[in-house]
């Protein structure tokens, strides 16, 4: 039976806990929105696959994680997609810069072993913490106006990727962690 997995970077939980705070505000201002009870994270992939071909994988993204360095997340204002009327938190310039490193690191190791099938690297092209998505019109401008002025600063380590499964019941679809892979914490170069 295929399933589906996302990896994601996961803030540490006193980050996603403000995060949450942002999205009941945006709630409470707007009304009910469908990612308001989404888990804070910043997508680098999704998949999709059978057991043995998820087995398979997760076996790859623990050596490539194994051999990862730790790197800082600043999380530093919000921002929108316009065309997708999105609101998140979005992320500085270097940080990106770290996360596209890794996301493009993951791509070519993952598509070098013939993943490409099961792998979708099309998901979090741009590094961010979403908020509210594919919100109607009406919700999106309020949105808009909610954050507009206000300012968000906050950095944490990056030491790990977490692996999340989607879970389908009854009228409920959510994502519940599979397991983390975690860095190196050091240099394990030679040279």
């Amino acid at each position: 039976m295929q399933e589906i997995y996302a990896a994601v970077i996961m803030p540490p939980e006193e980050i996603a806990e403000t995060i949450r705070i942002f999205k009941d505000g945006l709630a409470g201002v707007v009304g009910k929105y469908s990612s308001s009870a989404s888990d804070p994270v910043i997508h680098l992939f999704s998949a999709v696959g059978d057991n043995e071909r998820i087995s398979q994988l997760e076996e790859k993204l623990e050596v490539l994680c194994r051999n990862q360095l730790p790197f800082n997340v600043h999380l530093d204002h919000f921002d929108e997609f316009h065309s997708h009327k999105t609101v998140f938190v979005d992320i500085s310039e270097t940080s990106k810069k770290a996360i596209t490193s890794l996301r493009k690191k993951l791509s070519s190791e993952l598509k070098s072993s013939k993943y490409d099938e099961e792998v979708d690297f099309s998901v979090g092209k741009t590094p961010h913490i979403t908020i509210a998505r594919n919100l109607p019109d009406d919700q999106y401008r309020v949105a808009r106006n909610y954050f507009t002025g206000r300012t968000y600063d906050a950095y944490f380590e990056c030491s790990s990727i977490t692996w999340r499964k989607l879970i389908r019941s009854n009228n409920n679809t959510y994502y519940e962690t599979v397991r983390e892979f975690p860095f190196a914490m050091k240099n394990l170069s030679l040279f």
